[in-house]
């Protein structure tokens, strides 16, 4: 499942300032999330932080530990 381009809400995070921000997911990493939001792009770190996922009509949640890593290995993994 790809992140890139779904609108989010950070639920979770390390810094405590980045909670509560919403926005669109532009760019993902192996550690990391690029999320733009009201113009600015924010490093958002995977590691302890949770997001939403915005627009699925069910509040799905994603853990960011749970998604640690390269993009394409985990749509091969998922596939498998």
């Amino acid at each position: 499942m790809s992140l890139i381009g779904r609108r989010v809400k950070i639920l979770v995070a390390t810094d405590p300032n980045q909670v509560g921000l919403s926005g669109e997911l532009v760019l993902e990493r192996s550690k990391t999330l690029l999320l733009e939001s009201h113009g600015r792009r924010l490093t958002i770190q995977k590691l302890g932080t949770v997001i939403e996922l915005a627009g699925t009509g069910r509040g799905e949640v994603i853990r960011g530990d749970d998604i640690l890593g390269r993009v394409e290995e985990r749509i091969a993994r998922d596939a498998s």
